[in-house]
């Protein structure tokens, strides 16, 4: 439904366009020819192209008027006054169409001059008549209805203008709110347009009164006029009425609620509005009413883009811009844009009180008693100011909440900011001390594995050998029985296990070479045993690599190769190191009989296990793949450095 102010804000000026129109497509018949002129040309000659370029005006407007320019150049030099009017009044009626209302004034009033008061009554009529169409559209009420009278006084009971004259009259109490007296003047109008010629008038009447009881809350008798103006403008193809009709009816849809059945008449006034010879500066009332449509179904993309159209193509004069403006505030506010909502509704305040300061300001009469105003109309207008300032006071209230809703949700917004980012901090910090913590923990193991490997090898490894190599001299010199030999092979078999035991905990071939080159003298030795025939590949730069993690590499793939040896009954191996991008990745495959990856796991030798612990110590993944028996199998490991 629309709010009191929305509505308020909406009176559309249908007749300022009607009249203008009407009263020119009276006057002259129609050509198609353009040719050109001289100014030598005959009156007949510029009557003659005054009507030809007639014919093309509603579909080339701009080139209309260029011609008009130049017929009035030409009747001027030829000194011919009634040429000099007519080009004036239709270069009036273009800029009227096209809402240029300052320039169609200056227009007219240069025409009005030129006639004279008893050989052009009829164009004296409707020169004043579309002056106050002018002055109507620009909001100053009080000389539009003194021109309106003017035009009346020259019409003298011709009942095709009177008519015009009469409905323009209502349209002028309608902006002021006074739609009783509107619905009178309308009545009178309606009185003097009963024949066939005067579908089109009726028409809109018909909807101007329709408008009038919408404004009354009579929604019943709205709709059976504005059906009324829509069936006689289909009958008779009368596309201009057609859509202001259209657009009304559409407007008591939404006031009533039924937004969806409004937009399919909307959609057809939107057409209609591409027609040649359509007002280009009344196709926002279509467009601002679609917007008010779709902001009631709560489809708020297509209402901001109506809106935002009618407010592009709406004049700066026109008081449709305040409901386009409360419109938009609405939406803005529903959508969470309160700061574009409150510039907006400063606006619409701002347009509202010019509105209003002009509508206290006029003095409105009776057409027939010449400006005179009753007390009780008097009443009316006080009340106005006081529901005036009333509303200005509401207005800025509004505008004091929106602004303090603005800054809360800018507030708690900050604050939810913060809080985010002080948790995604400590969560990182925490996290960072973890991997510090993991990295310290991991290079203490290490430092007590260097020291146990290098008292293993210094200490116990020298002090056996001394032993063997004394025994030795012993068994020599002595001759002993068996029993030294025994001794002497026990004792070599303790030296072997213990000095791979200082290199598995502390490999020398790594702290003397690089890793690539330390897995190849691991794959070579391996093979020149033969018992298994090694392939080694390498790919990409090992230097970024710490000493812990490429320690574990070489253990894992001396496990692993030690593992085909001693179960796969493998002939062939295949070892591929590769390092690229900060991945490191150790691929193993043999020709063997194959082990079920899912049974390693409980297996009573601790050399697999320990691989995994090894792995998931450095957060790498280690995948192992066996496709079936005789099919050998392949361990994939990558670690991230």
């Amino acid at each position: 439904m629309f709010t009191s102010s929305a509505r308020t804000a909406l009176s559309p000026l249908f007749y300022v366009a009607l009249s203008m129109f009407f009263g020119v497509q009276s006057l002259w018949a129609q050509y198609t020819e353009l040719p050109r002129l001289s100014a030598h040309t005959d009156t007949v000659q510029v009557e003659k192209e005054i009507r030809r370029v007639k014919s093309t005006e509603l579909l080339y407007p701009d080139s209309a008027a260029t011609e008009y320019k130049k017929l009035y150049y030409v009747s001027n030099k030829a000194g011919y006054q009634a040429g000099k009017i007519n080009t004036l009044f239709y270069l009036g009626n273009i800029s009227l169409r096209k809402g240029n209302y300052h320039e169609a004034i200056r227009y007219f009033e240069t025409g009005i001059r030129l006639c004279d008061p008893k050989a052009h009554k009829k164009m004296l009529t409707i020169m004043h008549m579309n002056l106050a169409n002018a002055y109507n559209n620009l909001s100053d009420f009080e000389k539009s209805y003194r021109l309106y009278s003017v035009a009346a006084g020259y019409a003298s009971g011709d009942s095709n203008y009177l008519s015009i004259i009469y409905g323009n009259a209502a349209t002028v109490l309608g902006q002021l709110n006074q739609y009783q007296k509107a619905m009178s003047y309308l009545d009178k109008a309606l009185s003097y347009c009963n024949g066939p010629g005067f579908y089109d008038v009726r028409s809109v009447l018909l909807t101007n009164k329709g408008r009038c009881y919408y404004e009354l809350n009579d929604f019943k008798l709205s709709a059976v006029y504005l059906d009324s103006s829509v069936l006689l403008s289909r009958q008779h193809k009368l596309s201009l009425s057609l859509r202001a009709g259209l657009v009304e009816s559409a407007r008591l849809d939404i006031a009533k609620g039924e937004a969806g059945k409004a937009l399919p008449k909307l959609e057809e006034a939107i057409g209609l509005s591409d027609l040649p010879g359509m007002p280009v500066n009344k196709a926002f009332e279509a467009l601002s009413t679609i917007g008010d449509a779709y902001l009631q179904l709560k489809d708020f993309e297509k209402a901001k883009k109506y809106l935002a159209l009618a407010w592009e193509t709406v004049p700066s004069e026109e008081k449709e811009r305040l409901f386009i403006a409360e419109r938009l505030s609405v939406l803005y506010a529903q959508t969470g844009r309160y700061k574009n909502a409150y510039e907006l509704q400063r606006e619409y305040i701002a347009l509202k009180d010019s509105f209003k300061s002009k509508e206290v300001a006029v003095n409105v009469n009776e057409l027939e008693t010449k400006y005179r105003t009753s007390e009780k109309d008097k009443e009316i207008i006080a009340g106005r100011l006081q529901i005036s300032n009333q509303e200005k006071q509401m207005a800025k209230k509004n505008s004091l909440i929106y602004g303090i809703a603005f800054i809360a949700m800018f507030t708690i917004t900050l604050l939810l900011w913060r809080y985010f980012y002080i948790s995604q901090k400590n969560r990182k910090l925490k996290i960072k001390q973890e991997i510090d913590y993991l990295k310290a923990v991991m290079e203490g193991e290490q430092k007590e594995r260097a020291r146990i490997a290098t008292e293993l090898h210094d200490s116990i490894v020298s002090e056996l050998t001394i032993v063997k190599m004394n025994l030795e001299v012993a068994y020599t010199a002595t001759s002993a029985e068996r029993t030294f030999q025994d001794s002497l092979q026990q004792l070599t078999s303790a030296i072997n296990n213990v000095r791979n035991t200082a290199h598995n905990l502390m490999p020398e071939i790594v702290l003397r070479y690089n890793l690539p080159q330390a897995v190849a003298l691991l794959c070579e030795t391996i093979q020149k045993t033969g018992r298994l025939e090694v392939e080694f590949q390498q790919y990409g730069d090992f230097t970024q690599l710490k000493m812990s993690l490429k320690q574990t590499v070489y253990v894992m793939v001396q496990e692993l190769l030690h593992n085909i040896i001693k179960h796969a009954q493998a002939s062939k191996a295949l070892v591929q190191l590769s390092c690229y991008n900060a991945l490191l990745t150790i691929n193993v495959e043999d020709n063997g009989i194959g082990m079920d990856s899912s049974k390693w796991h409980n297996t009573p030798g601790m050399g697999l296990n320990n691989m995994a612990k090894r792995v998931n110590e450095h957060k790498g993944r280690m995948e192992w793949a066996h496709a079936g028996s005789g099919d050998g199998t392949n361990v994939y490991i990558e670690f991230d450095i």
